[in-house]
């Protein structure tokens, strides 16, 4: 291999929405354009199917993967990544329960059912590569991507981490086609920034950090032979994950042996300049990176595109250089892309995504992941004669919440869908009752920066009515908690995602109060991805369920839960 051809396999490109040529043109243009662009080859582009149907993005990725094959001198295929934390965030794509909803099952046959279905449809559009699962320890609810978790516990986190990886990855070494390699994340301590802030600093004793944050890792690297491990933003005692070479390499590689491939988190390398400040420039951010074990940047070569001139400069030694395209070449080999040209069939990708194999797991993990907390004097299962008149009350009732890194559009059953579909249109009276946040997707929406609280002066007059629904009603369900906009990866101080309060946002503690003093019994069910303050909802409601998201077939499982066709069996993780 030339020094551009080694450096071009330590780079990610064309993360699709900053390219158009991948997204929107014809795939043998893309394909040409790809070659143009990078005629050395890449080692794996970004999310190539995000925004297209199953069809079009197999079509896509196979002119990609050909033209590499075919026009490159190495002839050298892609990693092609996807997000993949609950489902494949992409279109029409199964979406399960959040990952702290799948926790709640304390199942890892089902967890590793689950992940096994999300890399069949990962890999039936092309892609091979999938960051997941996350094996934070979630140890501060204020953090916004506490739902991306397994939970607080290291042992259940490791536990069902290795179910995730085994279901993406398959149990052998060589990673089957109808698999993807694995990229657990993020390595280590994420889970516990200082003031729940996401990405701030983490202040933890190297003890800390090996009976609790480092446990997971360790479990996947071991048993599960994980192909890959992301870096995390923050910095442990001072020091950032993305140059901590005790972390990267002293105990994950000669204590533990591994030899597979570390990326770094989405613009992690140049976050050592304008975040962390440890690096004056492009050049000095990838080197320190590179030295410190981090093999592959992503989801651009801001930094790394500098690293062939520094190796003629002699500022980097060609042995780092080839240690990391060896460990991102294994990745390769472990997935067959340099046994043959890695095609899928277009017509099957239809057919797998989102099939009614998938859809009927997804229902089975949602019904799996409820929790119920509290049901005073058995209210529930509900006698379906006993209620002629259904209040069904809330700001999360309405709408289809699917929680962070999911797809953008597709079919699945609300809350207020399912309950009409189990016990009647007609018996069923709807009121929002007050608002959470506004902005697109009527202020859920997780990828959208210009969300902001509802203004507390539209709130009384929806209250009022929702109190009135409730009084002419035999029974109230109180569809409650946070939405995608109160709870998200909050990735820049235009986009934030924690909070300082575990209360219910909003005016949502007014309506629960409102519609609890009709005397009208009443079931209230939590939605959101971070445990809140129930205090006074368990004190008011007769039974109260915590749902997290429960994924698109969630409305389906709480219809069925509440009418005691089936039973409520989370655990709180």
């Amino acid at each position: 291999m030339t020094l551009e051809e080694k450096v071009a396999q330590l780079s990610c490109i064309a993360r699709v929405p900053e390219a158009p040529w991948l997204k929107d043109a014809p795939p043998a243009t893309a394909a040409k354009e790809l070659i143009r662009r990078h005629p050395n080859g890449v080692g794996q582009a970004g999310r190539p199917s995000q925004h297209l149907d199953p069809g079009a993005a197999a079509r896509l990725t196979n002119a990609l993967q050909q033209a590499l094959a075919e026009e490159t001198r190495l002839g050298i295929p892609a990693l092609l990544n996807e997000e993949g934390v609950h489902g494949h965030t992409a279109i029409d794509a199964t979406m399960y329960p959040t990952a702290i909803a799948l926790a709640s099952t304390w199942d890892s046959a089902l967890i590793e059912e689950v992940f096994t279905a999300v890399a069949r449809e990962v890999r039936a559009r092309g892609s091979n590569y999938v960051y997941a699962p996350v094996l934070d320890i979630a140890t501060d609810p204020r953090w916004g991507r506490l739902e991306e978790t397994f939970g607080e516990d290291p042992h259940l986190v490791s536990t069902l981490g290795l179910a995730a990886v085994r279901g993406l990855q398959g149990d052998a070494w060589e990673i089957p086609s109808d698999r993807v390699l694995a990229c657990a994340k993020h390595f280590a301590g994420h889970g516990s920034p200082e003031a729940g802030m996401n990405a701030a600093p983490r202040h933890a004793g190297e003890r800390k950090l090996r009976e609790h944050h480092l446990v997971p890792f360790a479990k996947v690297v071991g048993e599960g032979r994980v192909g890959a491990l992301m870096a995390a933003y923050h910095e442990i005692d001072g020091v950032p994950c993305h140059v901590n070479s005790w972390l990267l390499t002293e105990v994950l590689r000669d204590e533990w042996g591994y030899q597979g491939m570390v990326s770094s988190d989405g613009f992690g390398v140049p976050q050592l300049i304008d975040v962390h400040h440890v690096a004056e420039d492009a050049e000095q951010a990838a080197r320190m990176a590179l030295m410190a074990g981090i093999d592959c940047e992503v989801p651009q070569p801001e930094c790394f595109g500098t690293l062939a001139d520094q190796v003629r400069s002699g500022l980097v030694p060609i042995e780092a250089i080839d240690g990391a395209v060896t460990r991102v070449l294994i990745a390769k080999v472990r997935l067959g892309l340099l046994d043959e040209v890695p095609l899928v069939d277009v017509g099957r990708a239809s057919e797998i995504v989102n099939s009614s194999e998938h859809r009927k797991l997804a229902l089975r993990a949602a019904l799996r992941s409820v929790t119920l907390l509290t049901n005073r004097e058995s209210l529930l299962p509900l006698n379906t004669d006993t209620y002629g008149r259904i209040a069904v009350i809330g700001p999360n009732a309405v709408d289809l919440h699917l929680g962070g890194y999911s797809r953008e559009d597709g079919p699945g059953t609300s809350i207020l869908s399912g309950l009409q579909d189990r016990f009647g249109i007609g018996r069923i009276e709807y009121a929002e009752g007050c608002r959470i946040s506004e902005g697109p997707a009527g202020g859920a929406e997780w990828w959208a920066d210009d969300v902001y609280p509802s203004p507390d002066a539209d709130q009384p007059e929806r209250i009022a009515a929702a109190s009135a629904v409730a009084e002419r009603s035999d029974l109230a369900i109180l569809v409650i908690g946070g939405n995608e906009a109160t709870a998200r990866e909050g990735w820049a101080l235009n986009h934030l995602g924690d909070r300082i309060s575990l209360s219910l946002p909003g005016e949502q503690g007014a309506l629960v109060e409102a519609v609890t003093a009709t005397g009208t019994p009443t079931v209230a069910i939590v939605m959101g991805g971070r445990p809140l303050d129930l205090t006074d909802v368990a004190a008011r409601c007769d039974a109260v369920l915590q749902v997290w998201y429960p994924g698109q077939e969630g409305g389906q499982a709480v219809a069925a839960i509440l009418s005691g066709d089936e039973n409520p069996s989370g655990k709180l993780p």
